[in-house]
């Protein structure tokens, strides 16, 4: 939890630079194309300038509004699926352990028991128990596989787009 909040910070902290610098580059640039010069205690006021001074608010709301939803949707979703692919881990663990225990039961009830079975039929039953318990293994393991290589792929994108 403490690696996972020290990541969130860093993500917030490189956002915040990036969102920094590419304010100061459009607001160098629409002065540029204006033709004023670049001045942070620049005072407006013909009519123009005003419309200049809402248009560069504009564009501070609007790049305030692209960071949130960058926060919202990129470390929190990482997050989220790391606590579903954990409970799945789980899930599976648990699921394993059942499965072996039945199993070790299975061979315990055929040693005391006396055959009054067909061997036979008894045999392909409980490997009939087994192979569908496998095939439940098999199936949570391929989600949880699945949802690691969404996880992993999802946390590229994010320190890609970063």
């Amino acid at each position: 939890e403490e690696r996972r909040a020290l990541l969130e910070d860093i993500d917030v902290l490189n956002l915040k630079i990036n969102d920094l610098m590419l304010e100061n580059d459009n607001l160098k640039h629409a002065h540029q194309l204006v033709g004023l010069p670049y001045s942070d205690e620049q005072v407006y006021g013909s009519e123009e300038e005003e419309k200049i001074k809402r248009m560069f608010r504009r564009i501070e709301e609007l790049e305030d509004l692209v960071v949130q939803e960058k926060q919202k949707s990129g470390v929190n979703r990482i997050i989220d699926l790391e606590a579903q692919i954990s409970v799945l881990n789980y899930e599976i663990e648990q699921k394993s352990a059942l499965n072996e225990s039945l199993q070790s039961k299975l061979v315990e009830q055929r040693k005391k028991e006396i055959s009054c079975y067909d061997e036979s039929e008894s045999l392909n039953y409980f490997s009939a128990l087994i192979k569908e318990k496998d095939e439940k293994i098999k199936t949570l393991t391929r989600k949880l596989n699945e949802q690691n290589l969404i996880a992993q792929e999802r946390k590229r994108e994010n320190y890609e787009k970063l």
